[in-house]
């Protein structure tokens, strides 16, 4: 799955100013900033998601993404984890 390295090192090169920003904050943003991240598959994103609340969170805040990207997660989460809590609202 894409990880936050690499969706920042194949943006588009269609905005290569972007791109430049994304590099420069590639170098600038500790690892262990991006480690907790949900990115990749849908099905990924489920896993990080649970992992979150098996540390004991109470919630989850999905952002950086519109409701049509986080559908996909929110599915994957219900398929892979039936048990009724935790549980993921609706988006």
């Amino acid at each position: 799955g894409d990880t936050p390295n690499n969706i920042i090192t194949n943006c588009p090169t269609r905005w290569p100013r972007l791109n430049d920003k994304l590099r420069a904050l590639k170098k600038a943003i500790p690892r262990s900033w991006l480690d907790c991240a949900a990115v990749g598959t849908a099905a990924e994103c489920a896993r990080k998601v649970r992992g979150q609340f098996d540390l004991g969170v109470d919630g989850v805040i999905m952002h950086g993404a519109t409701p049509l990207e986080l559908t996909p997660i929110v599915h994957s989460y219900r398929e892979q984890f039936s048990s009724p809590t935790p549980a993921i609202e609706s988006v």
